[in-house]
């Protein structure tokens, strides 16, 4: 059982959130790609657990609703707003723990972060579409039952009223499905432009072989270029002499 706000206010919730983490990954990854680490969460200025809490809270809540709760009908047209739902948690939970065992996965946060986002638009669009009476499929009404509206097809037609109504859905999902997957690219292609790759820089350092001079002069500056990309060796720190014309 729900109500129009009852999906609403969670969906707008897991909606913020996974634009939020969608962004800050996105922009995580393109600054530093080659030390990426998904953190835990994004705290936000003076409201630094208020993300963690939403998350928490919104994990908590999703669970009740399918598990527990669950929908009126689980055969009818609100059964298949539910099962496509559930398919969604799970992928969300699947790069979750993924996350866990591979934080420097960036496919794994994306997705993570996108199935949030879908969450989110797919709760608003079962809210909407199931309990405003003008947008029910042809054939299908509100039926009032303890309490509680329940989105019913007729059942005099053999079945073809609900059968159209769950084809609907369907479709209803795969467009959900496309537009978050276009809103990923673009967002993506956005924040390249915002946000360059930061520059990194090698250290001007000298290895340890202290007979290079000895040894030959090409040997070296070899053993100096080493030293630099293994990070080994000492920062050179007498000043350099620049010759005068």
């Amino acid at each position: 059982m729900g109500t129009l706000v009852g999906h609403v206010a969670p969906g707008t919730g897991f909606l913020l959130v996974g634009l939020w983490h969608l962004y800050n990954h996105i922009r995580l990854f393109l600054l530093r790609p080659t030390a990426y680490v998904a953190p835990v969460w994004f705290p936000v200025r003076r409201a630094r657990y208020l993300e963690l809490a939403l998350v928490i809270a919104g994990a908590v809540a999703s669970i009740l609703m399918e598990l527990v709760v669950g929908p009126a009908d689980h055969a009818g047209v609100e059964g298949q707003y539910h099962l496509l739902l559930q398919g969604v948690v799970a992928v969300t939970l699947a790069a979750t723990v993924l996350g866990v065992a591979a934080p420097r996965s960036f496919a794994v946060s994306l997705v993570r972060s996108a199935s949030l986002v879908l969450q989110g638009v797919w709760f608003l669009a079962m809210g909407v579409m199931l309990w405003t009476p003008a947008l029910l499929p042809k054939g299908c009404f509100l039926s009032r039952e303890d309490g509680h509206d329940v989105a019913r097809c007729r059942a005099d037609d053999g079945g073809d009223a609900l059968a159209r109504a769950k084809a609907l859905v369907n479709l209803e999902f795969s467009w959900y499905l496309s537009g978050t997957v276009v809103l990923v690219v673009a967002l993506y292609l956005r924040l390249c432009r915002l946000y360059p790759e930061e520059p990194r820089y090698m250290p001007l350092v000298r290895g340890d072989c202290r007979d290079d001079d000895d040894d030959g002069g090409g040997d070296g500056d070899d053993n100096d270029v080493e030293a630099g990309k293994g990070g080994a060796g000492h920062v050179l720190r007498e000043p350099l002499e620049i010759a005068r014309p």
